[in-house]
């Protein structure tokens, strides 16, 4: 309700005589009852208040900052009660921040009578917000809403966000939770739908859409880590006893390159793929020719010329690449009219 300047007047009149009062009533308590003593009796009954940092000044300027603005302040008074228990002092603090157009606004209200707004806190917060809020702040955030939705981030990540939108829309209870609701992925809707009663409030409906989507993301980092547990490859820790290795033999000159491949102990188990097999030798590893020591060597010994083992000779020899000629391509043709010439030579 505004009041008129002749109210205001009053009201300022009968604070001066309190004031007033209050220092009468000062100068005549007896000396133990000093501003030091009732220090200590203070501190003795009631714990320090804690020292919080003012806000920064607030010039009007950036409307964006307002609420930042309000909600420091609101901290101040909340954890220095006894420093501001009365309005008009949570009032003074407050201007004492404003700067620029800011502290304007104040002053004018101040001299011009319209006092309105400086008889409670509650009533300076609202009609402050309202001129430094900006005009379009509330359809802002009623149109950020429309458009918000969790997708791949978590459900307390998209609480913060619109609860920090809805703080500037004037939505009741009921929309809000509408609007929060339609903002959810599917399957968090889907659990929700599940609940045999509902939440009947807008910080109910958070929290337990938060508990839904922690269990949710915590099966579904279950159900990765055993895929890939089981889509890994298996090695054993240790080889087993009926698996041998044999070991790796060089290309020398007297014999091939055998591959290292295990060899299956058991008598049951008689795979070629189990078998030690001589590496084919193809056009990429071709052999040079043997020195003359180790040809003469050979024969003295009854050895393979090509692969240095016993039983055999080269020409029956497994392990030489077989070469096919074409007799017909390997001899040149001759022509029949150059034959009688080649006669008569």
């Amino acid at each position: 309700m505004a009041l008129s300047p002749e109210d205001t007047q009053e009201l300022v009149r009968q604070l001066r005589d309190v004031t007033s009062r209050l220092h009468q009533l000062e100068s005549q308590q007896p000396a133990d009852t000093s501003s030091s003593s009732r220090s200590q009796h203070l501190s003795e009954h009631y714990p320090p208040e804690p020292k919080i940092a003012a806000p920064e000044f607030f010039d009007g300027e950036d409307t964006s900052r307002t609420r930042d603005f309000l909600s420091q302040l609101t901290l101040v008074f909340v954890a220095q009660p006894r420093r501001y228990a009365s309005e008009p002092a949570k009032i003074a603090f407050a201007a004492s921040r404003l700067r620029g157009r800011a502290y304007t606004w104040f002053r004018t209200n101040q001299e011009s009578g319209r006092h309105h707004a400086l008889v409670s806190y509650e009533a300076f917060h609202e009609i402050f917000l309202e001129y430094f809020g900006g005009a379009n702040v509330i359809s802002k955030a009623e149109h950020a809403i429309d458009r918000l939705s969790q997708g791949r981030r978590s459900v307390t990540t998209l609480a913060a966000e619109f609860q920090d939108l809805a703080n500037n829309t004037k939505w009741n209870e009921e929309a809000l939770m509408h609007a929060f609701f339609r903002t959810l992925n599917h399957d968090v809707k889907d659990e929700l739908h599940r609940l045999e009663k509902s939440p009947e409030t807008l910080a109910a409906l958070i929290n337990t859409a938060i508990k839904i989507d922690n269990r949710q993301f915590e099966r579904r980092r279950d159900r990765a880590e055993n895929s890939a547990r089981n889509s890994a490859p298996y090695f054993p820790r240790h080889p087993t006893a009926a698996t041998t290795y044999s070991p790796a033999e060089t290309i020398t000159s007297s014999g091939p390159l055998l591959a290292r491949t295990p060899i299956a102990t058991s008598s049951t188990s008689t795979s070629t793929r189990d078998a030690v097999v001589p590496m084919q030798i193809g056009s990429s590893l071709q052999r040079g020719p043997l020195p003359q020591t180790e040809k003469d060597r050979r024969r003295k010994e009854g050895l393979c010329l090509y692969c240095g083992k016993p039983g055999h000779l080269v020409a029956q020899c497994t392990f030489r690449p077989t070469m096919k000629l074409n007799a017909a391509a390997s001899i040149p043709s001759i022509d029949p009219s150059k034959k009688e010439l080649l006669q008569q030579d």
